[in-house]
């Protein structure tokens, strides 16, 4: 009787192993979004920037008001080093994130109806959907008003961005043990999650040194989609691709690959392409592995 149950446990164990692999399609998000990281120096190399006759020019993209206070929601979009269009580089990042959202919702839609197995894609949407309003919203104004109130000193905001974020950390820790809540923890937990916010808010603004912060938001919803599909190869892609994200916002690739001075389009691509490459190579191997697994 024991034998019959542990091979019957065996069986489920391999049947649910077998579900979770035909359920996995992670490749093809990473796949897509790979090619159009690849892609965005052909637009960076199209979108040069003509200066209007007012003299403005649009490097951080438009403008929003909210009360008295204004922010730039496509600030971590656009690129304020490179002569390119603020307004056309920022448009093309924000659908990125979001074509290649939509896609990969419609695509675990399809894989769902046609293997029957779908996996929580509302994990994925979370993150994606989470990463890309907290980018476009409280990143720039909180950042923005920060550098404002200590004049302008990247140093100081970082230090205190990064002691306010330490703070937040712990407390929304300690508040967040247990089960039991009273008022005091509740308040608590809403201070520690604000704290939070406004740490990560200005350290994610100075680290958008070379305005790929799109990178950012695609590596968050990468770090969604390893959670959902539960796959250690989808969370080994989604390390190699934050590393490589921080890579290319924070030191000149161009100085390693090209040499200085170079075109804006060489200089794009010399810092995009290791993060294209990260998610291109990362799908092939998903793609490859999964089709042995199903041999």
């Amino acid at each position: 009787m024991d034998t019959e149950a542990a091979v019957l446990l065996d069986d489920l164990g391999r049947l649910r192993n077998r579900t979770r692999q035909d359920s996995h399609g992670y490749w093809l998000p990473l796949l897509l979004f790979g090619v159009l990281i690849l892609v965005a120096p052909v637009l960076y190399g199209a979108a040069g920037i003509t200066v209007p006759t007012n003299g403005n020019i649009d490097v951080y993209g438009p403008e929003l008001h909210i009360g008295g206070l204004g922010f730039y929601p496509l600030s971590l979009f656009t690129s304020f080093q490179l002569d390119v269009s603020g307004l056309a580089v920022g448009l093309y990042w924000l659908g990125v994130v979001v074509v290649g959202m939509l896609v990969t919702l419609a695509w675990y839609r399809w894989r769902a109806l046609r293997v029957g197995v779908q996996p929580r894609t509302g994990t994925y949407l979370l993150y994606a959907l989470g990463g890309l309003l907290v980018c476009v919203l409280p990143v720039p104004l909180v950042a923005g008003l920060l550098i404002d109130a200590l004049g302008g000193s990247d140093k100081a905001s970082a230090l205190l961005s990064v002691a306010v974020l330490v703070v937040g950390i712990v407390l929304t820790a300690l508040c967040a043990r247990g089960r039991s809540r009273n008022v005091m923890r509740w308040i608590g937990l809403v201070v520690g999650i604000v704290l939070v916010l406004i740490g990560t808010s200005d350290v994610t603004f100075l680290a958008n040194t070379h305005g790929y912060g799109g990178l950012f938001v695609i590596a968050i919803g990468i770090v969604g989609l390893a959670w959902m599909e539960r796959s250690r190869l989808c969370g080994v892609v989604a390390v190699l691709f934050v590393a490589a994200a921080l890579l290319a916002d924070l030191y000149d690739m161009e100085n390693v690959l090209s040499g200085y001075p170079v075109s804006t389009q060489t200089i794009t691509f010399d810092n995009l392409v290791l993060p294209a490459a990260v998610l291109i190579v990362g799908g092939i191997v998903a793609l490859t592995a999964g089709r042995r697994s199903r041999q």
